[in-house]
């Protein structure tokens, strides 16, 4: 099971588009489209999710004027539906082998701008991403533009539990062993980090250590957009050891975040 959420800027326009059939062809017609948000009772923090009303058409669409960036959609039977929160709306469960399919059930997010182009991003978010903390080391340059007027780092992250808590991302150049900028973000956001174009260098990564997200790099040049995500580490690297490549790759990071701040 995927949740899905669009990009919100006030340069931009988006939507939001998500089949309602399978890879396979099968047609979804059982599944209901919902929001999901944050909301506070006087003594308790919980998940509103609402039906969204849609027209009978092939794909549920969005147009993001209507929700705030901080708003999270999934689709659902009524069986699900009761299956995905405890009682009191404090936690989302984990539904396995609800649309697990191969490649994994996407959704489409669109970010265009008035009189130019348009980008699009596969706009889904794990069930299992939503249950783990953990960090994230990933290249700045690799999809960034230094040419691009504007850059930005769209960081979504989605956790189980109703909190907006704050943690850090840092960009760090890993060759000089240093911290060159970092700022507070926050759980259950689309988080946007403007970036200057001089931390679009080789050797400089974009570190998160509390907890996972997926970072979405966007650059605009001229009205030419660009919209997409790196892939984790173990994507990148071959052979029986690479996960403890990658957690000495991590460790790493670490040390250099918490000398820091010492």
């Amino acid at each position: 099971m995927n949740f899905f959420f669009f990009l919100k800027d006030k340069n931009y326009s988006f939507n939001l588009t998500i089949p309602k059939f399978t890879n396979e062809g099968t047609n979804l017609k059982s599944l209901n489209l919902y929001s999901l948000k944050i909301s506070k009772s006087e003594n308790l923090t919980y998940w509103h999710c609402e039906k969204i009303a849609q027209s009978e058409e092939k794909f549920f669409k969005i147009d993001n004027s209507q929700y705030t960036k901080n708003t999270f959609f999934f689709i659902a039977s009524e069986k699900i539906l009761n299956q995905l929160f405890n009682k009191e709306k404090t936690e989302i469960r984990l539904i396995k082998n609800f649309l697990d399919t191969t490649p994994p059930f996407r959704a489409n997010t669109k970010i265009f701008k008035n009189d130019h182009g348009f980008s699009s991003y596969q706009s889904e978010y794990p069930i299992s991403m939503i249950m783990k903390k953990g960090s994230i080391a990933t290249p700045v340059n690799m999809l960034l533009n230094p040419e691009a007027e504007i850059n930005k780092i769209f960081f979504v992250n989605i956790f189980f539990k109703p909190v907006e808590e704050k943690f850090k991302y840092y960009l760090i150049d890993f060759k000089l062993k240093k911290i060159l900028y970092s700022e507070y973000i926050y759980t259950n956001n689309v988080n946007i980090i403007n970036l200057d174009k001089k931390y679009i260098k080789e050797n400089i990564f974009f570190v998160t250590k509390d907890y996972l997200g997926i970072p979405i790099y966007f650059s605009d040049l001229n009205g030419h957009l660009s919209l997409e995500h790196t892939h984790p580490p173990h994507e990148y690297i071959f052979g029986k050891k690479k996960f403890q490549i990658i957690k000495k790759f991590k460790e790493d990071f670490g040390e250099i975040i918490n000398k820091e701040n010492i």
